[in-house]
């Protein structure tokens, strides 16, 4: 750390102050001190701080209201970087999510040790110094959209992202964007983690990479899975509280969480929801996107419309179509409407993949019509992805 951090005491009472002046002396830290929540318009000045050095402040959260206020005020300082902590009498669950929404990094309980305090300041410092030792890695964004349920996205996004975790050298992240009982996890037979997209959405205050990691679930071939809530607990939230429309996330905060992504993964795959906002601002910023579809009059005109939102960018844009050979339309037909490329087409398969999915199974090799066409995609994405002939393989874990 090129600069020692500084600690500083927010409205703290004498114990805490002089309890971070003995652990900070042991370190060869300085402690600061702020008199007054930074709430009513109250305004301090930071500018005598380093603006290369970190500074963790220690809030006195007595007065819950305020210390909630005054840890978003610091957190939201740019310049140094201010980490709050939430210093309380009580910890019950309401007063730690609410502090830790503010961008408290940690919580502590009140009366302290020195030994508490020690640890709440290493769990810090590992935080910034994650962050400061962040891999200036670019990694590409790419999206799966299926145009209506059933059509193969999952299956689609799931295939490909553990096609790519077999690269050496490579960290690859697959995100379920679903909001609730999206199906990835079930694909893989992962213990869902409890973590969502919109998990992170709301902890955006606090995140870095040292938190995404926390939160991923870790499959045998080193894939990292961002699952969705395997429960309906959102939808009964809403509606015992008769509210059925949350805030959509910020642009600002998607972009926020986009850059984590890149900077921590060469490769993140989404399984989008084209239902949700969320699922428009990344496709629109995405490196690559899969509108998946199947040959049907529904279809062609939601591909369209979904289009028409995002802009059709025949660079970025590609349309794969599943079950080719069912329906009334054709290839020409839904290539005129959507006005981007085919990236390939896959046929009916419906039978081997339910049956592979079921057993926790990746498609045999022996499927070729899939694996053929799944070989198109992985190399428009990676031609380093496509992999030579083998023999039908498993997930890597048994049911």
């Amino acid at each position: 750390m090129a600069n020692r951090p500084l600690l500083l005491a927010v409205r703290a009472n004498p114990e805490l102050v002089t309890l971070l002046e003995r652990v900070a002396g042991s370190q060869g830290l300085g402690v600061g001190k702020i008199s007054q929540y930074l709430t009513n318009g109250s305004r301090i000045d930071l500018s005598q701080l380093s603006p290369d050095a970190p500074c963790i402040a220690f809030i006195d959260f007595t007065d819950v209201e305020q210390g909630i206020r005054t840890a978003e005020a610091l957190s939201a300082n740019a310049t140094p970087r201010i980490w709050p902590v939430a210093v309380s009498l009580t910890s019950d669950n309401d007063t730690l999510l609410h502090a830790m929404r503010a961008g408290c990094s940690e919580f502590l309980r009140w009366p302290a040790t020195d030994s508490q305090i020690d640890s709440a300041l290493g769990n810090v410092l590992r935080r910034v110094a994650a962050i400061e030792n962040e891999s200036s890695r670019n990694g590409r964004l790419v999206a799966f959209i299926g145009v209506r349920g059933g059509v193969g996205a999952t299956t689609l996004a799931v295939h490909t992202s553990l096609a790519l975790a077999g690269l050496p050298d490579k960290n690859i992240l697959l995100v379920d964007l679903k909001r609730q009982l999206g199906h990835v996890a079930v694909y893989l037979n992962l213990t869902n983690s409890g973590y969502s997209f919109s998990t992170i959405l709301g902890d955006i205050h606090r995140l870095d990479g040292a938190l995404l990691h926390s939160m991923l679930v870790r499959h045998t071939t080193g894939l990292s899975v961002l699952c969705s809530p395997d429960d309906c607990s959102s939808l009964s939230d809403a509606m015992r509280r008769q509210h059925f429309r949350p805030e959509p996330p910020t642009v600002e905060a998607i972009d926020r969480v986009l850059a984590l992504l890149r900077a921590e993964s060469d490769f993140t795959i989404f399984d989008a929801d084209p239902a949700l906002p969320e699922t428009a601002a990344i496709a629109q910023r995405a490196d690559q996107v899969f509108l998946v579809s199947s040959l049907d009059i529904a279809s062609m005109r939601d591909v369209s419309r979904y289009l028409d939102m995002l802009g059709r960018n025949q660079d970025r844009q590609k349309l794969i179509i599943t079950r080719a050979g069912r329906g009334p339309l054709t290839l020409e037909m839904m290539a005129n409407s959507a006005g981007i490329p085919f990236a390939t087409t896959f046929p009916d398969l419906a039978e081997p993949i339910s049956a592979a999915i079921n057993a926790g199974h990746q498609v045999p090799q022996q499927v070729h019509g899939f694996h053929d066409s799944l070989n198109v995609v992985l190399g428009l994405i990676d031609e380093e992805a496509v992999p030579a002939p083998r023999k039908g393989s498993f997930f890597g874990i048994k049911r």
